[in-house]
């Protein structure tokens, strides 16, 4: 184990929760939260709908992935993230909550809106229902465990 995972898997309740506290202390990381929440989407898809790079993209997955606030699923070589199940992260709560409570941005509404256009041309551009349902297919790795 890398010695920076070590440090990770020995944090304390408050040391998780200031970090997942910062994800959520970042514009671009509450937009990405609130279009994960609406289905998994791979880098590219979260760069093209937030109009940032796909490297900036990545970088904040990986913040996520530190934090364990996302699953990844791999499809076709391209892995596709999105928020993880209440049951499997403690504080999906208080991100459910965040972004309900920034449901009346009209940022959020915006990337709602371009994120439902482009699924309505492209079905199998990204979500659980459509990019995941033969569980054959796709390997599941929910990261930062």
């Amino acid at each position: 184990m890398a010695p920076n995972e070590n440090n990770r898997a020995q944090e304390n309740p408050r040391s998780e929760l200031a970090r997942m506290l910062l994800a959520l202390a970042d514009p671009i990381r509450l937009r990405m939260l609130k279009l994960m929440s609406l289905g998994a989407l791979s880098p590219g898809q979260l760069a093209q709908l937030l109009g940032i790079a796909e490297t900036t993209a990545s970088k904040h997955l990986v913040f996520f992935r530190e934090s364990k606030l996302v699953a990844a699923r791999t499809q076709n070589n391209v892995k596709y993230y999105s928020l993880r199940r209440e049951n499997e992260c403690p504080y999906s709560r208080l991100i459910s909550l965040a972004i309900e409570l920034l449901e009346g941005d009209p940022v959020m509404w915006a990337d709602v809106a371009v994120y439902k256009s482009l699924h309505a041309e492209n079905p199998s551009s990204g979500g659980p229902e459509e990019q995941f349902s033969d569980s054959n297919q796709v390997s599941t790795t929910c990261l930062g465990l």
